[in-house]
């Protein structure tokens, strides 16, 4: 191989590394879009900022919520039972009630229609929006800003603060 092969190969490995380095910047979010659009058509490119008190008046469906009811302690002899004890079901948890700050650290975050991916996107919200959780699974949340924001959103882009019935504003809080 003479001279100029290989520095041909040498600028051909050059270039392949740093184009591959590139990519793991960008896909690993060190970097924000360079076309600062998700590239989605129909989709406005409005930005929502932090807020601290929300507005919006729309909920979701609410849960009923099981509280647990202290009785006073007693002494009282114990009774002994002929009949054999009825199973009885689980009681089921008590709702538990978040807001979140976004942690979107690079870029922006989208809120979508529907919990997943292919969901059309309503909004997109800048690091540090904070809201309200109004339901919660493992992987999505309906979520609710102060902007009029009520859309899906990604839970590995959301810093979860659990709080009391009470913390939470009244119009999200379930009948």
């Amino acid at each position: 191989m003479n001279n100029t092969q290989k520095q041909i190969v040498i600028t051909l490995v050059f270039f392949i590394v740093l184009g591959i380095a590139a990519c793991v910047i960008y896909f690993a979010g060190i970097l924000p879009s360079s076309t600062g659009a998700s590239g989605v058509s129909g989709v406005s490119n409005m930005v929502i900022g932090s807020v601290d008190a929300p507005t919006v008046t729309a909920v979701s469906e609410p849960e009923e919520e099981i509280s647990p009811v202290s009785e006073p302690e007693t002494e009282t002899e114990p009774v002994m039972e002929t009949e054999p004890a009825m199973e009885t079901e689980p009681a089921a948890e008590a709702k538990q009630y978040y807001s979140f700050v976004t942690t979107n650290r690079y870029q922006i975050l989208h809120v979508r229609e529907t919990p997943d991916l292919s969901g059309k996107i309503l909004a997109r919200l800048e690091p540090g929006t904070k809201g309200y959780v109004l339901e919660h699974t493992p992987e999505w949340s309906l979520i609710v800003t102060g902007d009029n924001i009520k859309g899906y959103s990604y839970n590995q882009y959301l810093d979860l603060t659990e709080i009391t019935p009470e913390e939470l504003p009244e119009q999200y809080r379930p009948d």
